[in-house]
């Protein structure tokens, strides 16, 4: 039972894992979605378009992994002899396969907010998509905030109120956690950079003005 145990938690690191270290890697292909970007689109649109792609990359690396890892546990059930083993590897096969197959074939929250662009007039689309921007980064802020006090309290628990005995697997445990909430409280996510850049780019955007009085004519500000 510890064998299958390790086995289905270690399927379940990969499967969350993998994903997101393939998104990182692979290239926007920027023909994936052709409902709004064009030349003319603002850099919220074309950012927020990015997003979208790179979401979707993962959501579909992180279903066939899953689906891959349900129909691997109930192949691997097939050949174990004892009965509880495979009844626990062919349930946790068919959630892991259950929850492949809904991941395929929901959306992501940024390919909903990328596709919601549609129901704006052009000229209004650029807002519409530095606002779902905004969004999307206070949200992913939010989760990453929760997600870092989550794998502290973790790393106190094992490191402070269990039992050592001669076993190190706790410090191991929580040395794993902490490290894991150092990284997430000082490492922002990828939605938050995205939305970062925009509005570094619209604070250097050269404007133009009139100025009225002793001169008139054009003149340009730089915002730094």
């Amino acid at each position: 039972m510890k064998r299958i145990t390790c086995i289905i938690i270690l399927l379940l690191f990969l499967t969350l894992l993998i994903p997101r270290v393939e998104a990182n890697q692979l290239s926007i292909n920027n023909d994936s979605f052709t409902m709004l970007t064009t030349e003319q689109d603002g850099i919220a649109q074309v950012t927020l378009k990015r997003v979208a792609d790179r979401e979707r990359t993962q959501r579909r690396l992180s279903a066939g992994l899953l689906i891959g890892a349900g129909a691997g546990s109930y192949i691997y059930a097939a050949t174990l002899d004892d009965s509880g083993d495979k009844r626990t590897l062919r349930v946790t096969g068919g959630v892991f396969a259950s929850l492949g197959l809904l991941q395929l074939v929901v959306p992501s929250t940024e390919e909903r907010e990328y596709r919601s662009l549609a129901d704006y007039q052009p000229e209004q689309r650029e807002l519409a998509a530095k606002e779902s921007m905004a969004y999307l980064a206070d949200r992913a802020e939010r989760e990453r905030v929760l997600s870092g006090i989550s794998n502290a309290g973790l790393a106190i628990y094992y490191l402070f109120t269990q039992p050592y005995e001669d076993n190190s697997a706790n410090i191991y445990s929580g040395l794993i956690f902490g490290g894991t909430a150092f990284y997430q409280f000082n490492s922002k996510s990828y939605v938050e950079e995205a939305y970062e850049r925009i509005e570094r780019a619209e604070r250097s955007r050269v404007n133009a003005a009139w100025i009225v009085g002793e001169y008139t004519g054009p003149m340009l500000m730089v915002n730094f």
